[in-house]
């Protein structure tokens, strides 16, 4: 309960002036606020209500970063579990780090910081997959190695799913979740001189889309290059958990069950010195 309020107590000091203080300053070809205030032909009341939009987004992703600060300890109390304390601090640190690189920018500033954070996903659901199958069964896997390729498996499956919710983002709602990289050949068969033939394009320096030049010295690939980096991250990091894991035989749970005897204030450690039968008064 202490470490529980302790984290939810930093939490709301550092998101609460995250969230006064507005977001950090952007490049102004990054910032959709910049743009449209620079359009003279737009009338003021345009510009209000594009300022009005973005402070709402950052009010709400600052509110939903606080639900998922408490679902480890919501988690703890439906399923009668306890987080150890890195997997508790490794579930903050993803959650205020998305905030922080929607909010400040920090996806811009630092460029590794999205890898980051696919790296440790991969690493938490892990975690979270290998107490899954007591959750699911009331009891754990009997061999270590099992747990370790459900975790990896689990691990994966939800990377999947989230590389699915971006698409359908940038499909459906004109985001770009996916981000795009600037690639300096391509190899389509849609390029090839016959049927089924692949055809090349070597060395891209200039793309022009409908007359107008990217100017970005290649061609733009519209985030097939990111979806697949985040998922072989995410897998990279729940790879080496789970070989950690299994390495270690089993050991340290990242999760376990709550005992009877911790619901009534007894330490495990305090309840195994007693002799059986004897109870702690």
């Amino acid at each position: 309960m202490k470490r529980n309020s302790l984290c939810l107590f930093l939490s709301l000091c550092l998101l609460l002036p995250l969230a006064a203080c507005g977001e950090a300053e952007a490049p102004a070809a990054e910032s959709s606020a910049y743009i449209i205030e620079h359009f003279s032909e737009l009338p003021e009341e345009i510009t209000g209500i594009s300022r009005a939009v973005l402070d709402g987004e950052r009010i709400l992703l600052c509110l939903a970063t606080v639900l998922l600060l408490l679902l480890p300890m919501v988690a703890e109390r439906v399923l009668r579990c306890r987080f150890s304390l890195p997997l508790y601090l490794l579930c903050m640190f993803y959650a205020i780090g998305a905030m922080l690189g929607h909010s400040w920018k920090f996806y811009y500033l630092f460029p590794g910081w999205d890898k980051l954070l696919h790296i440790i996903g991969g690493i938490v659901f892990a975690m979270l997959g290998i107490f899954l199958p007591c959750v699911m069964q009331g009891k754990a896997l009997e061999h270590p190695l099992m747990t370790a390729i459900f975790a990896l498996c689990f691990s994966i499956a939800v990377s999947a799913v989230w590389e699915f919710f971006e698409y359908g983002m940038d499909h459906f709602f004109a985001m770009d979740m996916q981000n795009d990289t600037v690639i300096y050949s391509l190899h389509s068969y849609l390029l090839g001189d016959e049927l089924g033939g692949l055809g090349s394009i070597e060395h891209i320096q200039d793309v022009s889309v409908n007359g107008n030049m990217l100017n970005l010295g290649g061609y733009l690939d519209i985030g097939l290059i990111d979806t697949m980096n985040d998922m072989i991250l995410e897998s990279l990091g729940a790879l080496a958990y789970v070989l950690y894991y299994s390495l270690r035989g089993g050991r340290p749970q990242p999760i376990r069950p709550v005992m009877s005897n911790e619901k009534n204030g007894i330490h495990p450690r305090e309840a195994s010195s007693q002799p059986p039968g004897q109870t702690v008064s």
